[in-house]
């Protein structure tokens, strides 16, 4: 495979790779041994646009551009793969993700529709994180699990400003406030490692901002980058990976830059460790 035709890839905790491709295969390779395939996974008829890992590494999940959502067990009796596919939204699901400790599986659709599962895909409730007046149709809208799986945060995009937090059970928490006039959204969030910040960036304006969780109305001076960025991940409780076009910094939370490289292109993740 050329690297543009992957469409989305992600590692789990003990190893293992799931890549998902543009014609809508799904696949998964140990991280030691990336020219055999483990598992093929067949079900996806578009584009494999988000995976999830559940934390045991024995399920994971996946969707493309159409509302379902497909559970995938691995390492079954027989030594293969069994799947089973959730309806759960009326519209595109556009980001999953299970909970650290694997107890929940969240889904986000892209008109702001929230359902929680338990770690097997069993429904247990379903709310709207944005009305449909709030968010519009784009890339953006995304939701990530604290890291002791107690609070969901949501993004929604570009179109709208705020993060949202959740409680495990789907009551709201708080929003996180946005610098005075900015309302042009985010498009990708993340929580550092101790749970206690949130990081968020605007392609638009090409700048993170970054949040103390605990008192959602303050915020640090956004980092302001030279470059239009793609994504970001903590690294540590003081220190950013940020992508931007074709290459990755490690920044400091004042803005320094740590150090730089350059990658080629193509659709990339980093190994639970940071290492990689």
């Amino acid at each position: 495979l050329a690297p543009t035709d992957v469409s989305h890839v992600t590692w789990s905790r003990d190893g293992l790779i799931a890549y998902g491709t543009a014609s809508g295969q799904l696949r998964v390779v140990d991280a030691t041994d990336l020219g055999t395939i483990k598992y093929d996974l067949i079900g996806h008829n578009n584009a494999v646009s988000a995976i999830a890992w559940r934390s045991d590494g024995k399920c994971l999940a996946s969707v493309d551009k159409d509302r379902f959502i497909r559970f995938w067990w691995l390492k079954t009796e027989d030594g293969g793969a069994k799947g089973k596919i959730l309806d759960e939204h009326a519209f595109q699901v556009v980001d999953i993700e299970f909970s650290p400790d694997g107890e929940r599986f969240a889904a986000l659709d892209k008109y702001g529709a929230v359902s929680i599962s338990d770690g097997d895909g069993a429904l247990l409730l379903r709310y709207n994180a944005y009305g449909s007046s709030e968010l519009g149709e784009g890339d953006g809208h995304s939701l990530h699990w604290s890291p002791d799986s107690q609070t969901l945060a949501t993004c929604g995009g570009p179109n709208q400003a705020q993060i949202k937090l959740w409680t495990r059970s789907g009551e709201p928490i708080a929003r996180l406030a946005v610098p005075d006039g900015d309302d042009r959204g985010f498009s990708r969030f993340a929580w550092s490692p101790d749970g206690q910040r949130i990081a968020a960036f605007s392609g638009q304006r090409n700048q993170i901002t970054i949040w103390e969780v605990a008192n959602p109305q303050v915020f640090e001076q956004p980092i302001r980058a030279s470059a239009p960025i793609t994504q970001l991940r903590w690294l540590s409780a003081k220190s950013l990976a940020v992508e931007a076009a074709r290459g990755v910094s490690l920044w400091r939370l004042d803005g320094s830059v740590i150090t730089s490289s350059r990658l080629p292109d193509g659709t990339r993740c980093w190994s639970p460790d940071n290492t990689r």
